[in-house]
């Protein structure tokens, strides 16, 4: 739940304006503020040859913003007693450095949680979101040109039939 409390899109879902989610002018987010961990987290009894079996699952399964929390966990264990936590997230969560950051707000919860303690306030602050291009120091014409780049490698990926329109 911690997690769950610094990450808040994590207890978002995504509200386009005007109707379809690629057609939208704009998103909305519609923050949860009641929300289980349980919707976020499977766990799940496996035997080691069934492990790629629920990554593969996992791999293949399509996060939709608009009907799935962006964040989902499975906690698979195994008969040794090992676990393996597995992580599906959607890139407007957490992409890049942002990714790497939850994954340490994650390691650091379940090391006080293993030990019986409490995060601080300073643990539990919401995180702030940035723009993603911000980290590069961009100008806003260097930002203008990275997202016109963005465009073009979407309309490559559409026309060579790599990537599928959502309908």
């Amino acid at each position: 739940g911690w997690l769950l409390q610094r990450y808040w899109p994590a207890r978002a879902k995504v509200v386009p304006r005007g109707g379809h989610l690629l057609k939208a002018g704009k998103l909305d987010f519609q923050v949860h503020e009641n929300v289980s961990v349980d919707e976020f987290l499977d766990v799940i009894d496996a035997d080691p040859a069934e492990l790629v079996v629920h990554q593969e699952r996992i791999r293949d399964r399509h996060l939709d913003w608009t009907r799935d929390w962006p964040l989902h966990l499975t906690l698979v264990r195994l008969p040794s007693g090992d676990s393996h936590l597995l992580i599906q997230q959607h890139h407007g969560l957490a992409d890049g450095r942002a990714f790497m950051d939850l994954l340490g707000d994650l390691q650091d919860f379940l090391t006080l949680a293993a030990a019986g303690q409490e995060p601080t306030r300073s643990q539990l602050a919401p995180v702030e979101r940035r723009g993603e291009l911000e980290p590069l120091g961009l100008s806003r014409l260097g930002a203008l040109w990275w997202g016109f780049q963005g465009w073009v490698w979407l309309a490559f990926m559409l026309v060579r039939g790599i990537v599928q329109p959502l309908t």
